[in-house]
């Protein structure tokens, strides 16, 4: 991918709000956290899942440099010369729609739709208003095979989730402003798994839709 888009996407899904009062976790119309803790801890709980598939290390591949899997590589259309070849078997997703149908219990069509633009059609927005970047998708599927983009021809930088895992503290969900019934904003603490001492507040929205509440913003 060009470094315009992976910078516009790691920058955009890395920024992190503080919260700075707490009389903002009052609001007039929006659901009450008693209502919605049990949702968000089920969104949060699921959502790293999706998150490492497109930031994080991705889906599991075959080993290019094995010996065992020459022959399966000798058969990767030139097309697809930087592609690896993912290991269904051993991938939680098998296919393209797998992917999307999961990340859609998660999050809402309208936070996700322009990141699967990007993975699954090498298609994305610049910065520029009206500016369309193209590139290589990030999977493809052909001929019963899914491909993953070489991690090779990734930023090094392009991992932003790398040995991000976070633990939250459900007890500090706060509802803040603004915030609807049908959309709301949040605060939790957390802290990164690998340094509980920096812990950190998050924000993040969740929208109400007809299938039920889905992250309307990235956690990451």
């Amino acid at each position: 991918m060009p470094r315009r888009i992976r910078v516009a996407f790691v920058s955009g899904l890395l920024a992190v709000l503080v919260l700075v009062s707490a009389l903002l976790c009052a609001c007039s119309g929006a659901p009450k956290v008693e209502d919605l803790r049990a949702d968000v801890i089920a969104l949060l709980e699921a959502a790293p899942e999706i998150n490492e598939v497109f930031f994080g290390a991705g889906l599991p591949v075959f080993d290019r440099a094995a010996p065992e899997n020459a022959d399966l590589y000798r058969e990767v259309p030139e097309a697809l010369a930087l592609y690896d070849v993912v290991d269904v078997d051993h991938s939680k997703f098998q296919s393209i729609a797998h992917i999307q149908a999961a990340a859609l219990r998660v999050y809402s069509s309208a936070c996700i739709s322009p990141l699967f633009a990007a993975a699954f059609e090498g298609v994305s927005s610049d910065a520029a208003p009206g500016a369309i970047l193209v590139s290589k998708p990030y999977f493809v599927e052909e001929d019963g095979r899914l491909y993953q983009l070489r991690r090779s021809e990734l930023d090094p930088d392009f991992d932003p989730i790398r040995n991000r895992s976070l633990v939250f503290d459900y007890d500090t969900v706060c509802v803040i402003r603004p915030s609807t019934k049908t959309s709301v904003s949040l605060s939790i603490s957390a802290y990164p798994l690998a340094n509980p001492s920096a812990t950190e507040t998050k924000t993040f929205r969740i929208l109400s839709t007809p299938t039920g509440w889905k992250l309307n913003s990235w956690v990451l």
